[in-house]
Formats: C-alpha cells, structure tokens, sequence
C-alpha cells in the first residue's frame, strides 16, 4: 500500500511539473484592431501597416508588439508591462498614435519601453497620453544605430533610471 501511494504521489507531481505554456507569434496587418486581453504572457505581436491596439480590460500583459518599416501604430488605453522591449519599430516611415491613457512598463535592467532598430525613423503624435516607466531608457534606438524621433502632439510621463529618450 505505502508503495503503491508513493507511485500515486511520484505521478501526480511529474504531472504537475509538465504542463508548460508556451509564447506564441502573431503576425498582423494592415486594418486590424487588436485587444491586447486576446493574447496571452510572453506573447509576440508583429504588426505592419496599419493597427490599433486596444486593451478592454485592466490586464497589463507580458506582450512584445514589433512593428515593421512603415507601420502606423495606435495605442488607445493599452497597458504593456513586460522585461523586454514593450514595442519595437524598424525602418523608416513609422508613427505611433496616441489615443486615451497607455502604458508601457519595461522592468529589464537593460531594456526601453519603446526601441527603435535598422535606422529608425518614428513620428509620435495624437491627443492620448504615453506613460512610461521603465529601469532603462524610455525611448531609444539600439545600440550602435540612429532613430529619428518627431514628436508632434500628445501627452508624456516618463520615468526612467537613464534617460527619457536616448538616440
């Protein structure tokens, strides 16, 4: 009997310790509104031409957005809290819009809220506010490239521990 439970309990904890959730990549177009609520942590969203992105609840998820050269990118009361880059642009020819209150959280030590890469270029406009916290820079390009920053309209909070934007 005391082998036969220790089997039981030996099973159960192997049972236990292999379920695993994997992150998934999404791949996004042009027309589309996305609510961040639909995707699960850990998540990529690779968007290109033009997307809003949504959050209909209060859930700050574990969701990278990567947008790719000419993207056109709204944010209309999102919240994205992660480790990572929150969103990324590439190239040239992206805006981001603001709609309503966004957040965007980034807790890696060597991570920004908002980073650009391959030479970007990225207009920032809208009537909505950009809150940032982040334990790097908030805006910024990689390391070792250039990002043209216009910023036309909007409201901004930035708190970082480097600087609020670094190209």
């Amino acid at each position: 009997m005391r082998k036969l439970r220790s089997i039981f309990i030996f099973a159960t904890l192997i049972m236990t310790f292999t379920i695993v959730s994997y992150a998934d990549t999404y791949d996004i177009g042009t027309g589309e509104v996305i609510d961040i609520n639909d995707y699960s942590n850990g998540d990529t969203i690779n968007v290109s031409g033009v997307v809003e992105v949504t959050n209909s609840g209060t859930a700050v998820l574990d969701v990278a957005i990567v947008c790719e050269e000419g993207t056109m990118l709204t944010l209309n009361n999102a919240s994205i809290e992660n480790d990572r880059y929150p969103i990324t642009f590439k190239g040239s020819g992206n805006t981001l819009i603001l709609k309503g209150d966004n957040y965007l959280t980034s807790n890696g030590s060597d991570s920004d809220a908002i980073v650009g890469y391959d030479n970007c270029e990225l207009l920032i406009t809208g009537q909505g506010k950009l809150n940032i916290d982040s334990e790097h820079n908030g805006i910024s390009s990689k390391s070792g490239e250039t990002m043209d920053i216009s910023i036309i309209s909007g409201y901004y909070e930035i708190n970082t521990q480097n600087a609020g934007i670094y190209t």
